[in-house]
């Protein structure tokens, strides 16, 4: 038998040769508000630059989350100053921005920029494609309120699906090239998108509420949605999205395997929300711990081409599937 430490060996050497993604965190709100060395490294907050390429990451997907006190005019504009913060780190440290087809073929780290609640783009077109212009790859729907495209998943009793101008604007991101992102959308809203879509869907850093029924988790039926779809599911650390303790890499590995049982190994991926919680699972406290995950799975006999779809490739094969150039 194979000792952990030569899993974990075997892991780090798989990251080096594939393409690594993470499809969700809020790192981007940290350097803007509090300060968050990321270039360079730091010793607070779960992801900085050091760590991923520790980590072996090719991909990071940089979230720019809309603070619920943001609506409007106002919204776009801290959406644009999250944006511009990605680029003066960037400038720091001659950082990849991956925004074409041909960028993800680079194994070397990249960072795409994505939205966490679509309310900066007010049900616009022009809001979405000046986003575009910005960098902008990745769009998730909703927060957990209202906006002017669909409800999120705590607009009480009720919420309600797509709008008309939010059915407007989910086929002018298909159109032009961005990934729609189900992740905190009501699932009225859910199952209309699965109705309109003309692309692979994804849900950045959402987990199995077969297996832990969390309000944030997906059933079954979504699941398949998603993966019918061609989309992808980012299994995801926040806590009380995995078990109502504290849990560690097991509890991770419970909901990647039963979404795999449901949807198909094609269907999954990993979306951490590093940055955006308070607490970790064991074993898991910042990115540049990944590899013990995948040495966790090569322990349980996964094999390399199934956790190479895992890690990234099923990312980029949507990504790809999305990306107009």
């Amino acid at each position: 038998m194979i000792e952990t430490t030569s899993y974990h060996e075997s892991a780090l050497a798989l990251h080096k040769r594939v393409c690594v993604v993470d499809a969700h965190c809020d790192t981007i709100s940290l350097v803007l508000d509090d300060g968050h060395m990321f270039a360079h490294g730091s010793h607070e907050g779960h992801i900085d630059v050091p760590r991923l390429r520790e980590a072996g990451m090719g991909i990071q997907v940089l979230a720019c989350w809309n603070e619920p006190q943001w609506s409007g005019h106002a919204a776009f504009a801290r959406c644009m100053e999250k944006i511009g913060t990605f680029y003066q780190e960037q400038r720091k440290a001659d950082l990849r921005l991956v925004t074409r087809k041909a960028d993800l073929d680079v194994l070397d780290l990249g960072f795409i920029l994505s939205l966490e609640d679509a309310a900066p783009c007010m049900g616009n077109t022009r809001h979405i494609d000046a986003l575009y212009a910005a960098g902008v790859r990745m769009i998730g729907l909703t927060w957990n309120g209202r906006n002017e495209i669909a409800d999120g998943l705590k607009v009480g009793d009720k919420p309600g699906g797509l709008t008309d101008v939010g059915r407007i604007c989910v086929g002018h991101m298909q159109a032009l090239g961005i990934v729609v992102d189900l992740s905190h959308i009501a699932e009225v809203g859910f199952w209309d998108v699965v109705a309109e879509s003309t692309k692979p869907l994804a849900c950045s850093h959402s987990n199995a509420k077969a297996v832990h029924d969390h309000i944030r988790n997906l059933t079954d039926a979504q699941i398949k949605a998603i993966a019918a779809s061609g989309g992808v599911i980012g299994v995801t650390y926040v806590p009380s999205f995995l078990s109502t303790e504290r849990p560690g890499i097991a509890e991770v590995i419970r909901h990647i395997e039963h979404i795999v049982e449901v949807g198909g190994i094609d269907v999954v991926g990993l979306g951490s929300d590093f940055d955006g919680i308070q607490t970790t699972p064991v074993g898991l406290e910042d990115c540049s711990r990944l590899p013990a995950l995948t040495a966790a799975l090569m322990e349980r006999g996964w094999k390399e081409a199934e956790l190479t779809k895992l890690l990234g490739a099923n990312w980029v094969r949507v990504f790809k599937a999305n990306w107009t150039c």
